[in-house]
């Protein structure tokens, strides 16, 4: 028996995860076959992260909404 049961689908991704995604889409397009450590990959995206402005940020919060309402819609109504 597994130890954890998968009851629905996984958390909604934040605006800073849709940001990684699509770097590291970016990079593997750019770089194919070449890998970068998690660690390095990571720092780099937060720091760009940190110095962009909200017009900048506004594409990955709007992903990040649009992962949502899709997460809610997917979960399994609850049983009292």
């Amino acid at each position: 028996m597994p130890r954890f049961k998968n009851k629905g689908p996984k958390r909604a991704s934040n605006p800073s995860q849709c940001f990684m995604q699509s770097e590291s889409e970016k990079f593997q397009a750019e770089n194919p076959g070449e890998k970068k450590l998690f660690g390095e990959f990571t720092k780099e995206c937060g720091n760009k992260w940190k110095n962009m402005t909200n017009v900048e940020k506004e594409p990955f919060q709007k992903a990040a909404e649009k992962d949502l309402l899709s997460n809610v819609l997917k979960r399994p109504k609850r049983s009292r």
